[in-house]
């Protein structure tokens, strides 16, 4: 299925061009799943493959792929963190995601030029990119079977994303349909799909552009990225019962007087969850918590604490390398956090974005006289462990 979206995406995406559309349609996927994680291993992984035969550096891609993803994350209203942080600090989901646009959709706007000035400056240092193209999509037909009903199978799991059908059966049956693709279409035996299952693809070709495209995957491939998943929320758990976080946060508050100083305070507060805690839930769910009643005593709406947690909290996870989605997203794409990171332009500007518009008041809303803050919801750490 893999080397089909290969093949077709190699006759549609020009090089020039190629970045601000791999940004753009992982936006799409990831609005439509929700999820980061699940739209970067799926069409994440296609579109990495198709930059490897266009001949683009990898971290460039790995970047609009992550830049995409975590748009998508950010403003879904099927995401889990888009529905955390308003959950957290009481505030309306749409609310929410409505007032998050100020910061996202600037953030989206400056990186879709920054990647079109990077595509095009890229593709004229280009000299054989259509000969790699012709050569890679030469092999592919050769080894696999190649055809357009093939892409009713990442067509079906895009439906299965969008009626939120739930983690489990849903990698069931986008593991079950390519099991049988590569059987009764690829001709693959039972011995081999299961290997390939549990020790990722191997395929033997003097290709190397399409051995290391496909050499991978596999359950062995993400047990680093599992422990540390499992390591993170044990970590997280101790550090929201001995409640070190909440010392630490109580001597910031008051450090930071004026509401300049809070909101950066949360940014900063929310970088360093994910750093330390390795995971992005925590880097949302202590700060929110901790934060919440300082916000409400100065008289700022929530919403600003709630849009503050994602565009730090959220969008800088990826780019944490031990994080569990730095880690994922290494594992994913095949480019380490540091290579990528640069190129992250969406994730490095909404922290940028949130602390400007902090310093200068610009969207900063404050209760009228006489409104009543709403009441805050409470979450523990324990109750997602």
């Amino acid at each position: 299925i893999v080397p089909t979206l290969i093949y077709y995406g190699l006759n549609i995406l020009e090089p020039k061009y190629f970045l601000v559309a791999a940004c753009g349609i992982s936006c799409i996927i990831s609005i439509a799943s929700g999820n980061a994680w699940t739209a970067a291993g799926t069409i994440g992984i296609a579109i990495m493959g198709i930059g490897y035969g266009l001949g683009m550096k990898p971290e460039m891609v790995a970047g609009a792929v992550i830049s995409g993803v975590y748009f998508g994350d950010k403003i879904s209203p099927l995401s889990e963190s888009t529905n955390l942080a308003p959950g957290i600090v009481g505030v309306d989901l749409f609310e929410h995601i409505k007032y998050m646009l100020y910061t996202t959709i600037p953030a989206l706007v400056i990186s879709l030029i920054l990647f079109t000035i990077l595509g095009l400056n890229y593709s004229s240092e280009m000299l054989d990119s259509a000969n790699v193209t012709l050569t890679l999509q030469h092999d592919l037909k050769e080894l696999f079977v190649i055809s357009p009903w093939l892409l009713l199978v990442p067509c079906l799991i895009i439906v299965v994303m969008i009626f939120r059908i739930p983690a489990f059966p849903g990698l069931m049956i986008g593991s079950l349909l390519g099991v049988l693709c590569a059987i009764f279409i690829q001709g693959a035996d039972a011995g081999m799909v299961i290997n390939a299952l549990y020790d990722g693809y191997s395929i033997q070709t003097s290709n190397e552009t399409l051995a290391k495209l496909l050499n991978n995957g596999g359950i062995t491939s993400v047990l680093f990225t599992v422990s540390l998943v499992m390591i993170a929320m044990c970590f997280g758990g101790i550090l929201e019962f001995t409640k070190i976080f909440e010392v630490l946060m109580q001597q910031i508050v008051k450090i930071a007087k004026t509401t300049k100083s809070l909101i950066v305070s949360t940014v900063a507060t929310c970088i360093t969850g994910n750093i330390v805690g390795c995971d992005q839930y925590m880097s949302i769910i202590i700060p929110g918590r901790m934060y919440a009643d300082e916000y409400r005593k100065r008289g700022i709406k929530p919403k600003v604490l709630s849009r503050t947690l994602e565009d730090a909290g959220t969008m800088t996870s990826p780019l944490i390398p031990w994080n569990t989605c730095g880690a994922f997203m290494t594992t994913t794409l095949g480019v380490s956090s540091f290579a990528y990171l640069p190129y992250t332009f969406l994730c490095l500007l909404s922290p940028i974005i949130a602390i400007t518009y902090a310093l200068t008041g610009f969207t900063i809303e404050y209760y009228e006289e006489g409104e009543k803050p709403k009441k805050i919801r409470r979450f523990r750490m324990g109750k997602r462990l």
